[in-house]
């Protein structure tokens, strides 16, 4: 008869993992809903990653997600939000806006999130100035980060100094932008980080240091899984393009 609760029990642990450790809301909607499908996705999007050590690990996330509809996530938000306009269910809707790219009208919903319940979630507030960067309101975006203290969840301070930089950058505070990039890129898996910090450095016109970091990135990339490397073919690609150049240049 155990077998019989074995679902139950998983669906619950997953709840209890998603609340306790700040994870996206809307994997609520489908763990609950869609128990075998949703939990699976879950389980293999955010736990694995962190089991084995490596937030990259994007083959296996890609096919995850694409079982969790995004646009479903969308309907579902909003129908909750018509039920009740709470700051919750806001938040859920910006969250869906965000997950299609969706990025001015997510910022709205964030921000009408926050108004609602200013300054009760730093992870809402994180999350606002991300999509506050990608609608480019790049000022809006430093005042949100402006408002957090530093998360006490390295990964998560890693994330916040990796926007700070971004931010940074748009702003025009290029040596800002160039040490929290070289900051983060010592401890996060992937190498986003690096290329971002590589193309800055050739703007700039410093190619040397750019080479020294594509290097490190074309040697890293020398050891990845294929799965990784076929996820990110173009960044990879420009990379080796960019250090090629330089060596021949």
């Amino acid at each position: 008869m155990l077998y019989l609760f074995a679902p139950i029990l998983v669906q619950v642990l997953l709840v209890i993992h998603i609340v306790r450790q700040s994870r996206n809301q809307l994997w609520l909607l489908p763990v609950i809903f869609l128990p075998v499908a949703g939990s699976i996705a879950y389980i293999v999007v955010e736990i694995l990653p962190d089991l084995l050590g490596n937030r990259q690990v994007r083959a296996a996330e890609a096919r995850a997600v694409e079982t969790v509809n995004p646009k479903k996530a969308l309907r579902a938000a909003e129908a909750q939000l018509e039920v009740a306009d709470t700051a919750a269910n806001r938040a859920q809707l910006a969250e869906a806006l965000a997950g299609l790219a969706l990025w001015p009208q997510a910022h709205e919903a964030y921000e009408r999130a926050l108004a609602a319940a200013p300054g009760t979630d730093s992870r809402l507030t994180f999350k606002a100035a991300g999509a506050a960067f990608e609608a480019g309101r790049f000022a809006r975006a430093r005042e949100l980060l402006g408002e957090l203290q530093p998360f006490s969840n390295a990964r998560d301070e890693d994330e916040r100094l990796y926007l700070e930089g971004r931010v940074a950058e748009a702003l025009g505070e290029h040596e800002v932008a160039l040490r929290l990039y070289a900051e983060v890129a010592a401890r996060v898996p992937g190498d986003e980080v690096r290329c971002r910090w590589a193309a800055l450095l050739l703007t700039l016109g410093r190619r040397g240091e750019a080479r020294s970091v594509l290097r490190e990135v074309h040697e890293r990339a020398a050891i990845l899984p294929k799965a990784i490397l076929n996820q990110h073919r173009a960044m990879y690609r420009w990379a080796d393009e960019q250090l090629a150049a330089l060596d021949a240049g």
